[in-house]
């Protein structure tokens, strides 16, 4: 378990490392799909009324049709996002 824990540790590392790296031939603009799921716990999922901390979130899901951005200069750019939340 320390083994497996260590090498994960050193993998995110890793790549921490490169995502800071600038690369000179990027171009200025980005596109991107995405997802996710949303799975409350604990008192933010309990739904009981005589629980004061009680959350009543139920489970959902995001789906991101496009995000895109686009750099006009170093310090000037825009970004938008068509985003579905069909829950």
């Amino acid at each position: 378990m320390k083994k497996l824990l260590s090498v994960f540790l050193l993998l995110f590392l890793v790549s921490s490392i490169q995502a800071q790296d600038i690369n000179k031939s990027t171009k200025d603009g980005f596109i991107s799909i995405s997802l996710g799921l949303a799975i409350p716990t604990g008192d933010f999922a309990d739904d009981d009324p005589g629980n004061n901390d009680a959350g009543f979130a139920e489970n959902g899901a995001s789906f991101t049709l496009i995000n895109f951005g686009y750099l006009f200069s170093k310090n000037v750019g825009i970004t938008a996002m068509i985003l579905i939340s069909p829950f």
